[in-house]
């Protein structure tokens, strides 16, 4: 399959990335910090205290980057079909300070945003959380298409977070596929090329990168994940068509510098191990 896409652009949050630790790859782009909160809603009748019900909705981006719209329409049945983190009900986790915090950095290239159906469906070492955000549809920021009923993918980290949106076809086509690395201030850098202040630095984006992990979206069926390069393989357990692992690094060099052999290629395993055929790509797009 084609090895994990890479972020297209880094926001202004990432200038001084270097001496910040974190550096996140994803298919879209990177999505800066902001203040974020939660709105719930409770209907009363005639001033009772009682609370009929409890809506949940959370803040939609902000007034610097805009205010995604909300929908409370559902995915699609195709969609539905093959993502079962989808049809299960949301719990209090799905509509927690991960999920919340998520939402607050969303744009309106994020049109109908299905915040019944946004999911936490997974967190990192740190705690910070892995976000699903279903939309009606994404608009691409180079303004070359769109994306109808698109799965959105957040990863947060120290600066903001990054984000991936994808279709059903490319869920399926093995497509939904991200990577972060963390940026290493002062690394040896190559002769010749612009250095910080804190020490030269390398590779992509101009950033000395370590520690890499892959993470992405697998259909229903999917209950594992074997991630090789060529240092090595491992292999990393689905959960609610959700997975994250380290990418394998060089034993001789461990942590080193982000290599051309270093990109992972990710194949589907089934319970009992067999390898699970990702679907060919259709030559017209679909959600």
């Amino acid at each position: 399959m084609n090895p994990p896409v890479l972020l297209e652009g880094i926001s202004d949050e990432l200038a001084a990335a270097a001496e910040r630790q974190a550096v996140h790859r994803a298919r879209v782009r990177r999505h800066g910090r902001v203040a974020t909160f939660a709105v719930t809603g409770a209907l009363g009748l005639g001033g009772a205290a009682a609370v009929a019900e409890t809506i949940w909705a959370p803040q939609l981006g902000d007034d610097r980057r805009g205010h995604p719209t909300a929908s409370g329409s559902a995915p699609p049945a195709a969609q539905l079909a093959v993502l079962g983190v989808l049809r299960r009900p949301a719990n209090s986790a799905d509509h927690g300070a991960q999920s919340t915090y998520a939402l607050g950095l969303m744009d309106p290239s994020l049109v109908g945003i299905r915040t019944d159906y946004v999911r936490l469906v997974g967190t990192q070492s740190d705690g910070e959380g892995f976000v699903l955000v279903p939309v009606a549809a994404y608009g691409r920021p180079d303004g070359t298409g769109s994306k109808p009923d698109a799965v959105c993918l957040f990863s947060r980290d120290t600066d903001g977070g990054g984000l991936g949106c994808f279709t059903t076809a490319e869920v399926l086509a093995g497509e939904a596929v991200m990577e972060s690395y963390t940026s290493v201030p002062g690394a040896p850098g190559v002769p010749g090329e612009a250095s910080p202040s804190n020490g030269p630095v390398r590779v992509r984006g101009g950033l000395d990168l370590t520690d890499g992990r892959v993470f992405g979206l697998v259909p229903d069926g999917v209950a594992s994940v074997r991630v090789t390069n060529d240092v090595g393989a491992v292999t990393a357990a689905v959960a609610g068509n959700f997975f994250q692992a380290a990418i394998p690094s060089g034993t001789a060099n461990p942590g080193g510098r982000v290599e051309p052999g270093d990109q992972p290629t990710v194949e589907w395993l089934d319970s009992s191990g067999g390898e699970v055929a990702q679907a060919a790509r259709p030559a017209t797009p679909s959600s």
